[in-house]
């Protein structure tokens, strides 16, 4: 008797560059390495790369896989217009997605008095709302239109803890335009961003 292994899910993608769900991931066709060989990525939910297959083959012989907690992508066939994958998923060991660190940002301007070509002062205030201690985040700034940061954009944090707060000033913020002004954005790559105030200030 023979017993044969049936995947879980089995994937076309086309052209490189598209991408699909697997698991609480996304699987990435980033682009054929000619042959029968494919170059692929694991991503999160936000983008960022947890893992590549640097060469997935497909075909008689050795065959390399993409492996990563729980996710096994293998290269099923290959043809000029598209790639397909089979995929293998294990549960068990899917990251636990109640353990996050969950970032509440705001920025504030502390001194109202802010006038058009004199920097002025930022202040951001986090917070960890996740059940897990957040670490080595960097945060940047993105100033609106009218608005120029002189100095550093961006800022790091080393950790914090569950429920702990953290406080930020963030000087010369060169305002070039007058009238109403938004001070823009902040990222953090993969942080579900509760919540964040932006101000507004008129000069």
């Amino acid at each position: 008797m023979e017993v044969k292994t049936v995947p879980d899910a089995q994937i076309k993608l086309s052209p490189p560059g598209q991408t699909a769900s697997v698991g609480p991931y996304i699987l990435r066709y980033d682009y054929p390495l000619g042959g029968d060989a494919v170059k692929v990525s694991l991503l999160n939910s936000c983008g960022q790369k947890l893992a590549e297959g640097g060469r997935l083959t497909s075909g008689g012989g050795v065959s390399y896989v993409l492996t990563y907690h729980g996710v096994i992508v293998g290269l099923d066939n290959i043809s000029s217009e598209s790639a397909e994958f089979v995929v293998f998923l294990d549960p068990s060991e899917f990251p636990d997605v109640t353990k996050t660190a969950n970032l509440l940002m705001s920025l504030e301007v502390e001194n109202r008095s802010v006038k058009q070509y004199v920097p002025f002062d930022v202040v951001l205030r986090v917070k960890n709302t996740g059940s897990v201690p957040l670490k080595n985040a960097v945060i940047t700034f993105e100033p609106s239109k009218g608005l120029k940061l002189l100095s550093k954009g961006t800022v790091s944090i080393n950790s914090i803890a569950p429920g702990g707060r953290r406080r930020f000033s963030s000087s010369e913020w060169f305002p070039f335009k007058a009238g109403p002004l938004s001070l823009g954005g902040l990222t953090q790559p993969c942080l579900r961003l509760l919540n964040w105030r932006v101000a507004t200030v008129r000069f």
